[in-house]
């Protein structure tokens, strides 16, 4: 479930300034192969967030399967608004599209497999802990460094998810030239979604201790496991 990297790639986000902007790129590697690419984007202005994200596929794989994923979240005071993700595997195209209301969400499912189309539209009544899978990653980090271990709460494809998580220990890491102190944060996700989205066993996110940030991901799928190294950064305050 190269998705669910997305969600890894978000879940860092703190600050206790009025706004922050921050972007950055992953590239992930199965063995030693280059397999996706990963970038990111959040921006945040008091209560107000947005989260936005693309994943495609690289060298070999893109060849044998051409994988594109594009998202966003609109958060506003922590909570889900508005959740937006289009994914295409080969002949498999699926975009999902939910409003968040306090004790509901409209959701909406459109599903291509060749030339067979699938169009779902609904009102599911939903508890209010539950939230779209960036904006439940982001909240859970902005309280990481006060609460080391807890449950992610999660609203995707018609289904509820609880996540939990917890602080392993402390390690340094190096990452290309850079060596790193980092948190290692283990989460044992099992979301089973659409395509290549289907997640098992255990994953471990390092978090730069200095920033808050995620620096690398080791992701176990269905059909291996994938590490998600970082490749470019850039954070500031106002």
């Amino acid at each position: 479930m190269i998705y669910i990297l997305i969600l890894l790639l978000s879940i860092s986000f703190h600050s206790f300034s009025k706004g922050l902007e921050y972007k950055a790129c992953y590239r992930g590697y199965y063995f030693f192969i280059p397999v996706i690419e990963n970038c990111i984007q959040y921006s945040e202005n008091g209560s107000d967030a947005i989260f936005k994200t693309t994943v495609k596929t690289i060298g070999v794989l893109r060849l044998l399967k051409n994988v594109k994923y594009r998202g966003f979240s609109v958060i506003k005071n922590q909570r889900s608004e508005k959740f937006e993700f289009y994914q295409k595997e080969k002949n498999l195209e699926v975009m999902y599209r939910y409003i968040f209301h306090r004790g509901f969400v409209e959701t909406e499912k459109r599903k291509k497999n060749r030339n067979k189309v699938f169009i779902d539209k609904k009102r599911i009544f939903l508890d209010g802990k539950y939230q779209d899978v960036f904006t439940a990653s982001v909240v859970m980090f902005k309280n990481f460094r006060n609460k080391k271990k807890g449950k992610m709460f999660i609203f995707y494809d018609g289904k509820t998810y609880t996540i939990p998580y917890y602080l392993k220990d402390e390690e340094r890491i190096k990452v290309g030239k850079v060596e790193y102190n980092s948190y290692r944060v283990i989460l044992k996700p099992n979301i089973r979604g659409e395509g290549l989205l289907k997640t098992r066993g255990k994953w471990i996110v390092w978090i730069d201790k200095k920033t808050g940030f995620p620096i690398k991901v080791k992701a176990v799928f269905d059909k291996g496991i994938i590490y998600l190294k970082r490749t470019s950064f850039s954070y500031k305050e106002f």
